[in-house]
């Protein structure tokens, strides 16, 4: 019985720490100085609308669309992203064969695509597939280049199972739909554009920061934590009450036990709270026991990782959507995890006091 409790506690701990992995993961690729603009899609803006204002040399934002569940002759599910030529290093896509097109092919409107090498292999045999012609959504293209499609573990995990293709924003299957979504990397930028900057750009919608998606992440990985704290206070402290009530204990085992929880209580909120909903330099500065305020701070964490989850996701939030998604699947994990290990625990100490009858 015991045994099996270590080892529910230990995938436990392996899955909070492959969650942070995930997240951490993510993080790095796509860093903290991206912020991205979802439009109206009623809106339809031309791309050259928006590429011949006098911003876009200044800010160089990266303009694209999507066609999900597109039609194609490749026999798989397949999403056609359109876009422009930097959003390769954006998506950090790595090629394989051939190259992925540039500006040229955007302002020339060419019907060029670049496909996974999963895919060229169920197609022809071989990563070798430039100079193959497909169909898009009726449109003839030509293949330019392959991409690896899994070269990291999360592009196993959160593959949704369609395959992506993508092509100039100019071309002939996703010209129509105008610019969808938008993505600015204020990295090399010299001023942050502003909501009157993005205007003149066209760029009007929903601005969403990677800073704010890896906080909701976070967010929703720690979960499962906040639970085992919980449970751990109400669990502990319940049967700490009860052994100073009955007596069972002398005085010294008593205060060792009860050392012992606050210690376990402290270190769980920390792994808990601290740093995510709770910031450090946002603790209370005259009473660091100021209940009121840390139940505020929740209210507001809790209100703010809703509307997380029911906004909709934009195209460069793809990755993001399925990142969720894993954690979510990881958080039932770890669930299942804490209700065994609980219902375990419980079976156990049902056991020892039977034991302790009979020895009576």
């Amino acid at each position: 019985m015991k045994k099996s409790i270590v080892i529910c506690c230990i995938i436990f701990l392996l899955l909070q720490l492959f969650k942070g992995y995930l997240i951490s993961d993510y993080a790095k690729d796509y860093g903290e100085k991206r912020i991205e603009i979802a439009l109206d899609k009623e809106s339809k803006i031309p791309y050259r609308e928006i590429a011949l204002s006098d911003e876009y040399n200044t800010y160089y934002p990266i303009l694209s669309n999507r066609i999900e569940e597109a039609k194609s002759d490749i026999g798989k599910p397949t999403t056609i992203i359109g876009t422009t030529a930097a959003y390769s290093q954006l998506e950090h896509i790595r090629m394989v064969e051939g190259a992925f097109w540039g500006t040229e092919a955007v302002e020339e409107e060419r019907n060029v695509a670049v496909i996974s090498d999963r895919l060229a292999i169920s197609l022809l045999g071989s990563n070798k597939a430039s100079g193959t012609l497909i169909h898009l959504n009726g449109k003839v293209y030509e293949v330019v280049g392959v991409y690896q499609k899994y070269h990291r573990i999360r592009d196993y995990i959160m593959d949704d199972g369609y395959e992506k293709i993508y092509v100039p924003i100019t071309s002939a299957a996703v010209k129509d739909l105008g610019v969808q979504f938008a993505a600015i990397d204020e990295t090399y930028l010299q001023e942050k554009p502003d909501n009157e900057a993005l205007q003149k750009l066209g760029l009007t919608g929903t601005i969403s920061s990677q800073e704010t998606w890896n906080q909701e992440c976070k967010s929703i990985g720690q979960i499962p934590v906040i639970t085992v704290w919980l449970l751990y206070m109400v669990i502990g402290g319940v049967n700490l009450y009860r052994a100073i009530l009955m007596k069972k204990q002398d005085g010294k085992k008593l205060i060792i036990a009860g050392l012992i929880y606050v210690i376990g209580a402290g270190l769980l909120f920390k792994c808990a709270f601290t740093g995510m909903y709770i910031k450090p330099d946002a603790l209370p500065q005259e009473n660091i026991f100021d209940t009121n305020f840390y139940w505020k701070a929740m209210q507001a964490e809790w209100a703010r990782h809703n509307y997380f989850l029911a906004r909709e996701t934009a195209h460069f939030e793809q990755a993001l959507y399925l990142l969720k998604r894993s954690l979510r699947m990881m958080n039932i994990l770890q669930f299942v995890l804490i209700l065994e290990m609980v219902l375990k625990s419980r079976n156990r100490r049902a056991g020892l006091m039977k034991l302790n009858k009979e020895a009576r």
